[in-house]
């Protein structure tokens, strides 16, 4: 059965933004999703319509629209992008 695109939520104007921001940073969808601490399903439904991403993720987004280089900068070098400090995290 397909998927329906989402009705609620920023729907497909924002999956349009997310894809040309993407795009912009020359980034896969791997290296993109990783910067945002994301799978790539889930970049791959916000860019196609069918998802929202979390409260979280879209303040990144807001913030990478804001200023793609330095904000992607940030987000390489942080220890969010680090499996053993994001394990301890959870584990919190």
């Amino acid at each position: 059965m397909p998927r329906e695109k989402s009705q609620n939520g920023p729907g497909l104007e924002f999956a349009a933004r997310v894809r040309k921001l993407r795009s912009g940073t020359y980034l896969t969808r791997a290296k993109f999703a990783e910067a945002l601490g994301v799978s790539v399903g889930s970049l791959q439904h916000w860019e196609d319509g069918y998802r929202s991403p979390d409260a979280a993720a879209l303040a990144l987004i807001k913030l990478i629209e804001f200023n793609p280089p330095v904000m992607l900068s940030v987000l390489s070098d942080s220890r969010i992008n680090d499996p053993k400090w994001r394990a301890e995290r959870k584990q919190k």
